[in-house]
């Protein structure tokens, strides 16, 4: 497939049937990479996308991790870690159903 940039020139992202395929595919991989960055919008959506999976990741990961941490934290049992998470889980249920 073709991609255009900026200046309105195309860019293949396959490589061509050449010797060094390595070499082109690696080239245009890059060329396609950086097209795909330098368009302000999908910058700023791919941006946003990682902001949000990075926030989801810590709460997925380390929240539970906190809550039941005798030092530091308020040392709760995995049953009522448990129940938090599955609140908040039902929570976010409601809000999709009610923002479709």
């Amino acid at each position: 497939p073709l991609l255009s940039n900026k200046s309105g020139t195309s860019v293949t992202t396959s490589s061509g049937s050449n010797n060094n395929s390595n070499e082109n595919k690696s080239k245009s991989s890059t060329t396609a990479f950086s097209v795909i960055w330098n368009t302000r919008s999908t910058r700023s959506h791919l941006i946003a996308y990682y902001a949000f999976s990075f926030s989801v990741v810590c709460i997925d990961d380390a929240l539970p991790l906190f809550l039941m941490a005798r030092l530091g934290g308020p040392g709760m049992s995995e049953s009522q870690i448990g129940w938090i998470l599955g609140a908040a889980g039902a929570i976010a249920v409601l809000c999709q159903h009610m923002a479709l």
